[in-house]
């Protein structure tokens, strides 16, 4: 019977070739979202884990839900893994004290399937999106760490004369290059002076960034 995901020992062989250990987390992820190892192993790696080591849970609900799946909270249906009933039109998540299994078509699909290992939690996993065409939405928002940011009041003039008053937020201090429009004249601004009040027009949010042009 062909199936969508690769199998444990098709997995195992990746393990071997990448010269991996404690990656369940990598084999599940790659099996709830039918994706290759490959592609598993650099998102959690983009995410935070660490060659030949385990990582949370929410590091692998970022990287399902990022390729498009929805996790929800199901109830658990046994006490372990072999005496336990799985849908077999479902996909889970099972989490035992120290292992991470993708479950499918009504079986665990590892080591584990018939085992006596304990259930912990187990969570449903849903298609909700088409596969994004990059990780690079959720990978880049999770690792990415602001620097810090300075807050700022300036006002900015259109060459006709409109004043337009609010507070970026930037980087540093250096970064006072005009990268926005009058919103009537469409024409670009230039900053001025520091101003002293925060007056906040209305339309313009509460911090913007500026784009360097």
């Amino acid at each position: 019977m062909t199936t969508n995901y690769l199998t444990y020992e098709e997995l195992q062989a990746s393990t071997e070739r990448y010269g991996e250990t404690n990656d369940c987390t990598v084999k599940a992820l790659a099996q709830v979202c039918s994706i290759s190892y490959e592609k598993a192993h650099n998102i959690l790696r983009r995410l935070g884990r660490k060659g030949r080591d385990g990582t949370s849970m929410t590091n692998v609900f970022n990287a399902v839900r990022g390729l498009g799946y929805s996790v929800e909270k199901s109830k658990v249906f046994g006490n372990t893994i072999g005496n336990s009933y799985i849908p077999r039109n479902k996909i889970f998540l099972i989490e035992t004290s120290s292992h991470v299994i993708a479950a499918r078509e009504g079986k665990a699909l590892d080591y584990t399937e018939g085992r006596k290992h304990r259930i912990l939690e187990v969570w449903e996993v849903k298609k909700v999106n088409e596969e994004l065409e990059s990780f690079k939405c959720v990978a880049e928002q999770v690792l990415h760490v602001p620097r810090a940011r300075v807050q700022a009041k300036w006002n900015y003039t259109c060459p006709h004369g409109c004043e337009h008053k609010f507070t970026t937020t930037r980087h540093n201090k250096s970064q006072r290059g005009s990268g926005y429009r009058c919103r009537k004249h469409k024409a670009p601004l230039t900053y001025g002076r520091q101003s002293s009040t925060p007056p906040q027009p209305s339309g313009l949010p509460a911090w913007l960034k500026i784009e360097e042009s």
